[in-house]
């Protein structure tokens, strides 16, 4: 795990992996737009105080296995919206890649992610982690997940299509 840093080849693997996943949502009829995937990332290398996307990375196996980027997370630290100093952190996405969502290596991948977003949250001092789930992908997992992970259901998310 660790933060993207300011180059083309984190940028490329987190654009490559952020239109999969686009892909996925139920916004997928919405054209992707690269441009702000750039926005995105160029704020989180430029403002790592306020932004984060940590990458989670496979190593290249002893045997020649590939390696490279199985998952992302997008986080941002701000105020909640009626209150001053206390900060809170927001996950946009925990992602990863849709051939290993599933399975043991994904879920060792989202485990290891959710961990890197609560630390990256304590070394900001923020307050909450606040997961913002929207994507609509199998929603009943993505729900038992967070709950395993020692998340509390405390509002919800709605869709009108």
């Amino acid at each position: 795990m660790r933060l993207a840093r300011n180059d083309e080849a984190d940028f490329r693997a987190a654009l490559a992996l952020a239109r999969e996943f686009h892909g996925r949502t139920i916004f997928r009829d919405s054209p992707f737009s690269e441009a702000k995937a750039r926005r995105l990332f160029e704020r989180a290398v430029a403002q790592p105080e306020r932004y984060g996307l940590i990458l989670a990375e496979r190593p290249r196996g002893a045997d020649g296995a590939a390696g490279g980027l199985v998952g992302f997370a997008y986080v941002q630290a701000g105020e909640y919206f009626l209150a001053e100093w206390d900060l809170l952190a927001t996950v946009l996405a925990l992602v990863t890649k849709q051939e290993i969502a599933g399975t043991p290596l994904g879920g060792r991948a989202a485990l290891k992610l959710v961990a890197a977003v609560r630390q990256w949250a304590r070394e900001r001092a923020c307050r909450h982690v606040l997961v913002h789930a929207t994507g609509g992908i199998d929603p009943a997992r993505t729900d038992r997940f967070f709950r395993r992970c020692g998340f509390k259901v405390v509002g919800g998310n709605y869709a009108r299509f």
